[in-house]
């Protein structure tokens, strides 16, 4: 799995520009914070952020034990410049957030149709 932490700068061209990127996850909902629809002309495309980046920082300040709406609330309290820290795949077959599947791969077995068709029949 490659990866790696990406400090990036936004910054903001005219008073009452939105920073051009929308965020899902938080502590709340159980998910890592990751980086969805940034408009490639505004703050966000232009300083570099990406699609499925996740978030680490914002300032000093890690975002892992934190809800939705105080992450929103750190962004949007961030005036005319944002600093954050995002872990981005290196590669496109890289994962930054590994699935259950990848983490605790469950062994193959083989099925035996007949023996599942006998013990569907006996138990319904």
């Amino acid at each position: 799995m490659g990866r790696k932490l990406v400090p990036i700068t936004l910054t903001k061209e005219s008073q009452g520009e939105k920073w051009g990127f929308a965020i899902t996850g938080g502590k709340d909902v159980g998910l890592t914070t990751r980086v969805e629809k940034v408009n490639p002309f505004g703050p966000a495309g232009r300083a570099g952020l990406a699609n499925l980046d996740y978030l680490v920082k914002i300032g000093e300040t890690e975002v892992f034990d934190l809800k939705h709406n105080d992450i929103v609330g750190l962004i949007k309290k961030s005036g005319d410049s944002l600093q954050i820290e995002v872990e981005r795949a290196i590669t496109e077959d890289d994962v930054v957030v590994p699935s259950f599947d990848m983490l605790y791969p469950k062994p193959k077995v083989e099925a035996n149709m007949v023996d599942y068709i006998e013990d569907a029949m006996k138990t319904g």
